[in-house]
């Protein structure tokens, strides 16, 4: 599976199809994983716990359903007969295994690109602090867009980054 990217969307509709596909299916697997960790629990308290609606968590379990990846029966010794056990399938096993490559393949690509955000933040930081040592030096500094030069004529406030302006004389 291939994670989503800022690439793969040429369109708004299309970024939002790939947005709203990503949701469901993270919604999906929440409801496996709690369907699988608890048959008997009741619409009710996935509502709770997920934070969705009753009738949004009734028609979810219906499109699981509907897709094959659960079954439901009703418990024919309780006297409850609005009491159901939510089962997966074989399919909604492997579904929720694909499901959960997916999230993590995905998650593991945010942390990527949030590292990599992290990484060039302390470096523009170390790029901040050293021109504000230089000071009034005129000298050339390194940044990441590549070479900016000081000069007598500009002041550089060290607490906020990329802060240079033409001093008043």
């Amino acid at each position: 599976m291939n994670i989503l990217n800022q690439n793969d969307c040429g369109r708004a509709v299309a970024c939002k199809n790939k947005f709203t596909l990503m949701m469901n299916s993270e919604t999906d697997l929440q409801i496996l994983r709690l369907l699988e960790k608890n048959p008997h629990v009741t619409q009710r308290d996935l509502s709770v716990t997920t934070g969705l609606s009753l009738g949004k968590i009734n028609f979810l379990l219906k499109a699981l359903k509907d897709k094959g990846l659960i079954k439901w029966q009703n418990f024919s010794s309780s006297p409850n007969k609005l009491k159901y056990s939510y089962l997966l399938t074989p399919q909604g096993i492997f579904e929720k295994t694909q499901l959960t490559l997916y999230f993590l393949e995905r998650k593991q690509a945010e942390y990527d690109q949030l590292w990599a955000d992290i990484l060039r933040m302390k470096e523009e930081l170390k790029i901040a602090s050293a021109l504000s040592q230089e000071g009034d030096k005129g000298e050339v500094a390194s940044t990441s867009e590549g070479l900016r030069e000081t000069s007598p004529q500009m002041s550089c406030d060290s607490n906020i980054l990329g802060a240079c302006k033409p001093r008043i004389t």
